[in-house]
């Protein structure tokens, strides 16, 4: 008998990764603002400004959009092809509406699925064909954005900064997927995505803390001579960690939107990704 996922468990160190990030944030921000209310009271407002306005772009405008995406019948995330059922009718016409709000569609595709669904034709097809040529751009989508993170935090050189730019990264590469797709995974998933990324967060500042200029000097010194030859070791050693964290999510959330209910096995796709 096959052992049941321990959801609440993951769900809950996501819970207590983002709490432990918040007050981090939350410390840096109060840290920097009184820094620069010392020069002018206005500098500090303009930082919490800008800073508001960055939070609300990139984090919650983003998590609002992924939330707020239907969600196909937990059964099957394939496209329900009985038209005669009321429940896989409501769910393709909201996800054919999710499509043509942000689905990046052809100008044919925005066509036939703008005239079936004024029409009231079965969505099925249309939908399936969709999503199919979308499922070949999920590795793509992937590694774009581990690439991304690769660049970014292989040169911030902060653990702090690392963290919040895994988190916006993830982020923006669950949303690119579920807007592609037109729904988003169950909630039970999403939590455990959640909890990936601000896991995954934690793990990124944490990183940043190993002294790996130190490690990789003392294990390299016939290959890396020269100082900045460690720090530069290190500096592509953190880079490609968070990279595979990226890379990891990305292929978790696939595995999410694309794998039916009934096939979906959470260790072994897991253990792929």
């Amino acid at each position: 008998m096959p052992r049941r996922p321990h959801y609440a468990f993951w769900i809950f160190l996501g819970i207590n990764a983002a709490i432990y990030l918040c007050i981090l944030a939350v410390g840096s921000i109060l840290t920097i603002g009184d820094k620069l209310a010392r020069v002018h009271p206005y500098f500090a407002y303009g930082f919490y400004f800008f800073t508001a306005v960055g939070a609300f772009f990139f984090l919650l405008l983003p998590t609002l959009r992924i939330w707020r995406a239907p969600t196909l019948h937990p059964s099957d995330y394939r496209v329900a092809q009985g038209s005669g059922d009321k429940i896989a009718v409501e769910q393709n016409r909201k996800v054919a509406q999710r499509l043509l709000r942000s689905g990046n569609l052809s100008d044919e595709q925005r066509a036939r699925l703008s005239v079936a669904l004024r029409q009231g034709q079965n969505l099925a097809p249309i939908l399936t064909a969709i999503i199919a040529e979308r499922t070949k751009l999920l590795e793509e989508t992937t590694r774009k954005y581990a690439t991304i993170t690769f660049v970014a935090t292989a040169l911030s050189q902060n653990g702090r900064l690392d963290g919040l730019f895994v988190v916006i990264n993830s982020i923006r590469m669950v949303n690119e997927m579920v807007d592609a797709f037109g729904y988003r995974p169950t909630m039970v998933q999403l939590l455990r995505l959640y909890s990936s990324i601000f896991l995954a967060a934690v793990m990124a500042g944490s990183i940043e803390d190993l002294d790996l200029e130190s490690f990789i000097a003392g294990i390299g010194v016939n290959v890396l001579s020269k100082p900045i030859s460690a720090i530069l070791a290190a500096s592509l050693a953190q880079g490609a960690g968070n990279a595979f964290i990226t890379l990891r999510i990305g292929y978790l959330t696939a595995a999410y939107l694309t794998m039916p209910a009934q096939e979906f096995h959470t260790r072994e796709t897991r253990r792929k990704a």
